[in-house]
């Protein structure tokens, strides 16, 4: 089988680009002293010339890496993908099989150069897929190997208030339970996904209906356990009507108002399917007949919460729908002003 290598190839080795077949290719290299460029033996560079059809090889993004990890995924017996984890430095160290998949990126892309893949592409994931009409998802592949990748839709670092004075009224519910809003606070600013920093923008207001529950059982049990004990469940099994209850009569009210307006039929509603799915679902249930526009917003608020952790018959499934999560990057926009105001935070 006649060989010719890749022009930047044969350059950076410094030998001819063309050999009659792999034992003549083999003889050339070992005429060459040590590893080759200090990272790779002989056998990695026949084992690559030897790979028919060469894997096609893509680059990904990911969180963190575990420098050099091989991995290879196989469906149903047929290998699909050898995945590497790409560090901070290539060394000769690394498993052969990655020291291989690192080569194939390099006779397939120019700018793959070994020597400047780790320090140029840390935290990437190098995929060789074995036949490229039996590709799967990336999300898949990252999946099955255990390796996290960057949200495309991440949200930005987050400043609750843009103030150099931070105020707490002293009715806030914060002053009540100031560990507890201190990690919900904190799960706010840390998640960047935006499922999890609206569930955490929406447990702002759920933690201040169970702790007045929790404190309206404690203060009447002992005059009529029975009574109080019903009260408390009522407001653990009627998680809407104390979410309405909470937000009624505060000045929050016209916040929620705003998350009305978002489910109206405008053109953020109407191009995105789970917002369409989650108000179809609230009319199902005749949720949406309340007059007050506040109300509706809350209801509507409510049923995306439930459709993030998959309680309700009525709320869709949220990984069912692939544009949910921009859904929540505008919810967000509405529900943290929301937040401020509910718990009294004001800054200068």
């Amino acid at each position: 089988m006649p060989i010719d290598l890749p022009e930047w190839i044969s350059r950076e080795l410094g030998i001819e680009p063309s050999y009659e077949d792999v034992a003549s290719f083999r003889a050339r290299l070992e005429l060459i002293e040590g590893n080759l460029l200090g990272l790779f033996s002989v056998d990695d560079f026949v084992s690559v010339i030897e790979k028919e059809p060469a894997p096609a090889v893509e680059l990904v993004p990911i969180v963190r890496a575990k420098p050099w990890r091989f991995a290879e995924v196989v469906i149903g017996g047929n290998p699909i993908c050898e995945v590497a984890e790409v560090g901070a430095s290539l060394d000769g160290s690394a498993p052969s099989r990655t020291l291989q998949l690192v080569l194939c990126a390099w006779f397939s892309d120019e700018s793959l150069d070994p020597r400047l893949l780790g320090p140029n592409h840390e935290n990437m994931l190098l995929i060789g897929w074995k036949n490229v009409t039996q590709k799967i998802p990336v999300s898949l592949v990252v999946g099955l190997v255990g390796i996290e990748v960057p949200n495309p839709l991440s949200e930005p670092d987050l400043t609750l208030l843009a103030a150099s004075s931070v105020a707490v009224s002293p009715q806030s519910w914060i002053a009540r339970e100031q560990g507890v809003y201190g990690e919900l606070l904190q799960g706010v600013i840390r998640n960047r996904a935006p499922a999890l920093r609206y569930l955490y923008l929406y447990r702002l207001f759920e933690r201040a209906y169970l702790i007045d529950a929790l404190d309206k059982l404690q203060k009447d049990f002992f005059g009529d356990p029975k009574a109080a004990i019903k009260r408390a469940e009522n407001v653990v099994s009627n998680e809407k009507s104390s979410f309405l209850a909470l937000i009624e009569g505060t000045a929050t009210q016209a916040h929620f108002e705003q998350i009305d307006k978002l489910f109206l039929d405008n053109d953020t509603t109407l191009s995105n399917r789970f917002m369409l799915a989650v108000k179809q679902g609230a009319t199902d249930d005749n949720d949406l007949g309340q007059k007050e526009a506040w109300k509706r917003g809350c209801v509507l608020a409510y049923k995306v919460r439930c459709s993030i952790v998959h309680s309700g018959k009525s709320a869709p499934i949220f990984e069912s729908f692939p544009d949910a999560s921009a859904a929540c990057v505008e919810l967000n926009k509405v529900l943290l002003p929301a937040a401020m105001s509910f718990l009294e935070l004001t800054g200068a």
